[in-house]
């Protein structure tokens, strides 16, 4: 049987063949980041990794925007895998991760995976573990104490920060339009 995955724009990934950025289409990561949930599910209600994605660029500065939006972008064409099974899931999957985010990095001319997204990423994920959870289900995560220093700066209520449920229609709408206020021609990234 063939590896490949066919998208929603009806291109077709060759996971073990050569992949360039010529197979990565905005809509397909908008549509599927829109309906994957973080967490595996496990949270109150579907919270996708747009809404990540999204938390992710109001936490970093302007011109990181766009890289943070499609910071876990290659998981519209492999999964959001939790942490605790992708940090112990071998060279196989980090080796694909990675060719998929070059591609992407590639076609949108981006850098995905900087620094500061890497630390919004984990602000956001206390963020949303707090959120969801509640300080005392997640104090043994072991939180680095800047992060979630941090975290209280951006959002000084937390954990009564609003995360209104959206459907996967309105997601879409909201995250395409972070993505065009982030500078992307979406037209062009097609």
């Amino acid at each position: 049987m063939e590896q490949f995955l066919d998208t929603y724009s009806g291109k077709r990934i060759w996971f073990w063949k050569h992949i360039d950025s010529s197979q990565i289409d905005i809509e397909d990561i908008i549509h599927s980041l829109s309906a994957i949930g973080r967490f595996n599910g496990h949270t109150p209600r579907l919270y996708s990794v747009a809404e990540h994605s999204m938390l992710v660029a109001r936490i970093v500065s302007p011109e990181h925007r766009l890289g943070a939006l499609l910071h876990d972008a290659a998981e519209a064409y492999t999964g959001d895998m939790i942490s605790p099974i992708k940090s112990n899931s071998g060279r196989i999957y980090k080796s694909l991760e990675k060719r998929i985010e070059r591609a992407i990095e590639q076609h949108f001319g981006v850098q995905i995976d900087t620094p500061q997204i890497k630390r919004a990423d984990l602000i956001a994920l206390y963020i949303e573990a707090v959120t969801f959870y509640g300080a005392e289900r997640i104090a043994d995560w072991g939180w680095d104490a800047a992060i979630v220093e941090a975290a209280h700066s951006v959002f000084p209520s937390l954990p009564a920060i609003p995360m209104t449920p959206q459907t996967m229609a309105n997601t879409k709408l909201l995250f395409r339009s972070a993505l065009l206020r982030a500078g992307m021609n979406i037209m062009e990234a097609a």
